[in-house]
């Protein structure tokens, strides 16, 4: 029998570097098809892929903001900043080559642009730390998914319901003489949403400081003052952010015991 090609190495076999250099090949030229398709695109199709995954690298995400659906279908338009206005603050819809109709939306592609680099200053986090990035990423895509949440709180949703926090429903009884239309109220879904990202938060920001007090504790035993201390200012820029999600908590019905939390943000 000839020789069989070994395809399972056990992690003893090599040091961690040559088992990572094994596993970036592996995942670079996993796919020779693949390969020659990359190699004959157009070299500005290839550029804009290559700037494109550069972006998400960094946090800077092209999904999270929603596409940019024109002025007749925009469930934001009157938040929109970039149509003109009249004389009351009516949003004046313009043509459709003023806006950028299936790309991401200019308002919301700022804010989560911005939000990234508020964390990314704020909290100290080296860009080439994957880890801490994708906590960055995912605290700017809370707060903008919140910033939408209070766009339909603001504006109302396709039925008009969400400006008093409330939504109402209409239930269909068959009743002794026919039918019945029974209303019934209830807190809107987005307020569960907007609480719900906020334990989100809260919790990403728990698994950064697990992440910087580890730093500092491996720091201090080493006797590394200087970088310990940085670290300890660092921890205490976190705890401040956890102590603004505090919340307020809101009873619907008592019958029902039904609670729900609103975030409280100052931003």
């Amino acid at each position: 029998m000839g020789s069989r090609r070994k395809l399972i190495s056990l992690p003893g076999e090599t040091d961690l570097a040559r088992r990572q250099e094994d596993a970036i090949n592996a995942l670079s030229y996993g796919d020779d098809n693949y390969e020659n398709y990359l190699d004959n695109l157009d070299p500005a199709k290839r550029t804009r892929i290559e700037n494109s995954l550069l972006r998400r690298k960094h946090g800077m995400h092209t999904v999270a903001p929603i596409s940019c659906a024109g002025p007749t279908k925009c469930p934001f338009f009157n938040s929109c900043p970039i149509p003109e206005r009249d004389e009351s603050g009516r949003p004046l819809p313009g043509n459709d080559e003023d806006y950028p109709l299936y790309r991401p939306c200019v308002f919301e592609m700022t804010f989560l642009q911005q939000k990234t680099v508020d964390y990314l200053l704020h909290l100290q986090v080296d860009p080439s730390n994957p880890i801490e990035m994708a906590i960055v990423n995912e605290l700017a895509v809370i707060d903008l998914y919140k910033q939408r949440a209070m766009l339909v709180l603001a504006n109302g949703d396709n039925d008009g319901d969400g400006r008093n926090f409330l939504k109402q429903d209409l239930e269909e009884i068959q009743g002794e003489h026919g039918v019945i239309l029974k209303k019934t109220t209830q807190l809107h879904p987005v307020i569960a949403l907007m609480n719900t990202q906020e334990s989100r938060r809260i919790k990403l920001l728990e698994s950064l400081m697990e992440t910087r007090k580890a730093k500092h504790d491996v720091a201090s035993k080493l006797g590394d003052t200087s970088n310990g201390s940085t670290l300890k200012t660092e921890l205490e820029m976190i705890r401040k952010l956890l102590e603004k999600g505090a919340k307020e908590t809101i009873v619907l019905d008592s019958k029902e015991k039904v609670r729900e939390a609103i975030p409280i943000d100052d931003d």
